[in-house]
């Protein structure tokens, strides 16, 4: 997927111009990314990222994880278009019987 940088007279005055379905693919890639997925699950394969209430559940074969996320205010208020920051609290998987 291709993204082309908006220039800042062109992007809206606020945090957050990023599409509703772009800001979840750019949280989704931040999560696989994330090292803290690979310290709770391993070398399991994820069958499904899903956005749920507060977050993302992340499912496997063998378990589910319940990732938050809680946004956080622009690192500068005056910087036009600044993606929405945002940080992951990964709870402890569920695993299936």
């Amino acid at each position: 997927m291709f993204f082309q940088e908006i220039p800042p007279t062109v992007a809206a005055s606020y945090v957050g111009i990023l599409s509703p379905e772009c800001e979840k693919q750019r949280e989704i890639a931040a999560i696989q990314r994330d090292p803290r997925l690979f310290e709770k699950l391993g070398n399991q394969v994820i069958l499904e990222i899903r956005q749920i209430q507060g977050g993302y559940l992340v499912i496997t074969d063998l378990c589910e994880m319940r990732v938050d996320v809680t946004y956080l205010p622009p690192s500068n208020p005056k910087i036009i278009g600044e993606p929405q920051r945002f940080e992951f609290a990964f709870n402890d998987p569920v695993w299936f019987h």
